[in-house]
């Protein structure tokens, strides 16, 4: 398999690769199977990638559906028109945006994630916004529904959370809890209704 390396303006076919290296400006045409991704500039991909390792650093746009094994979010990436994101392995510490679902063994996010559905086994989500820093900051993290095993949450806005153990940090809105282990709730966040047979476990 062929290393494809960008520095300044280029287009990459549909295909399978080794390592994809973007540090200028490239397009992706097709879908693109590559064992890693590594984008320090900016990447629209017009067909779905495939890879088991994504670094972004930069911006990278994906009009159908990622899958990979390990993935991190320094930068800025979005997946539209409502696809879906499958990882073994999650981090974030930038944002990270799709209207559709993502799904992820494990996944941290210190930055921001906006997301229609969230599933996995462990999810962290720990975006640090107070609640007057969000009268003016618009992007903090939200999703319709965050589902795993294990989940532990700060600064978030979530429509449902469904889990065995939960942890509810500061600065949370959340309209619809159900929990079946154990449920943490910091004085600062706000659940509307909260379901299940679970055992309050607030520090």
């Amino acid at each position: 398999m062929n290393n494809i390396r960008i520095d300044g303006k280029g287009t990459i076919t549909g295909g399978e690769y080794g390592a994809i290296k973007v540090d200028g400006f490239a397009q992706s045409e097709g879908d693109v199977r590559a064992a890693s991704v590594d984008v320090d500039g900016t990447m629209n991909c017009r067909g779905s990638l495939t890879a088991d390792l994504l670094d972004c650093d930069g911006a990278m746009k994906v009009e159908a559906d990622l899958r990979v094994k390990k993935m991190m979010v320094d930068g800025l990436l979005r997946v539209t028109s409502g696809r879906e994101i499958e990882a073994e392995e999650l981090f974030c510490d930038g944002s990270l945006h799709i209207d559709g679902q993502i799904s992820a063994d494990k996944m941290v996010v210190n930055g921001v994630v906006r997301a229609r559905e969230i599933v996995g086994d462990q999810i962290t989500i720990s975006s640090s916004v107070g609640r007057l820093a969000r009268l003016f900051i618009h992007n903090g993290s939200k999703a319709d529904l965050i589902e795993a095993t294990t989940i532990r949450l700060s600064g978030v806005t979530a429509k449902a959370v469904n889990g065995r153990d939960i942890v509810i940090g500061p600065f949370c809105e959340i309209e619809s809890l159900d929990c079946s282990g154990t449920l943490s709730v910091d004085p600062t966040a706000t659940i509307q209704r909260a379901t299940g047979s679970f055992v309050r476990n607030d520090r």
